[in-house]
């Protein structure tokens, strides 16, 4: 698969926008659900934090206050495609590294969590600088992608393209923040720049309405950081547009197990 890092570098000037898949964007500092640790399916409700602002190119501009508590159940989480750059560098493990990743994005274990040494290794995937993750293909249509970042508030990019070789066709869902909402949000007590106390980790929710974020690829990529630490992910998963003949099949079922009931005699006593 040729082309990843230049469809990360021109896929800002493709055709299709973020704006035309995401819809909402959140990023929370605290949550009151899933409890640690948790593996997906699982609820995740946000308590605390802000509702970000995206233009076209998926970069955040600006945010509003919180609407409320949101929740919204993941169904399943990610897995390691392939990788570009230096990702768990300097760990050391005997399982595959895409077992190892797979374990570490999807489990919701290192957020709260400050260790720092061989015990918080195994429960983040630790990105070098610019190292992209690709992962594997969701082959549903997507409402909700949920992704928690441990350690000091990092940027990242996510991209998403329908064949997976990220070219030209690669959109952009999120891109980082400007520089007045970056500054906006290191301002609130419950953020910080630095891999230390309890602010040190937060969750971003991206909302797809309509037909959702199509069957297709996903890509993480460090795209740099406002304090010393690198980006660490802790979970990324997602949850699916219900098939739309799911619903059908169920109350078919109900009125053919209903009909039953009324023709068989032994089953209505």
């Amino acid at each position: 698969m040729k082309h990843w890092l230049a469809g990360l570098v021109v896929g800002l000037g493709v055709a299709t926008s973020a704006s035309a898949y995401v819809t909402e964007a959140y990023l929370f500092s605290e949550w009151s659900s899933p409890s640690m640790p948790a593996s997906a399916p699982f609820t995740f409700t946000g308590t605390k934090g802000v509702k970000l602002t995206l233009n076209s190119s998926g970069l955040a501009v600006g945010t509003n206050a919180l609407p409320g508590a949101v929740s919204v159940g993941i169904e399943f989480s990610f897995r390691y495609r392939q990788h570009t750059g230096l990702l768990n560098d300097g760990e050391t493990f005997s399982e595959p590294l895409a077992d190892r990743v797979d374990a570490e994005i999807g489990r919701w274990d290192d957020v709260d969590f400050i260790d720092e040494g061989p015990i918080d290794e195994p429960l983040n995937a630790d990105f070098g600088a610019n190292t992209v993750l690709f992962l594997m293909q969701h082959d549903c249509a997507l409402t909700h992608i949920l992704i928690a970042e441990d350690a000091g508030w990092d940027p990242f990019a996510l991209w998403w393209d329908a064949d997976g070789d990220f070219g030209s066709g690669a959109v952009p869902l999120f891109t980082g923040f400007n520089i007045p909402t970056r500054n906006a949000i290191l301002a609130r007590p419950d953020f910080a720049a630095d891999d230390s106390g309890d602010d040190i980790d937060q969750a971003y929710l991206f909302v797809f309405g309509g037909a959702g974020l199509p069957p297709g690829y996903l890509a993480i990529a460090e795209i740099g950081n406002f304090g010393a630490e690198g980006l660490e992910v802790d979970f990324a998963g997602a949850r699916c547009i219900p098939e739309p003949g799911s619903g059908l099949l169920v109350a078919l079922a109900v009125w053919m197990v209903a009909g039953m009931v009324r023709r068989i005699p032994s089953l209505r006593n």
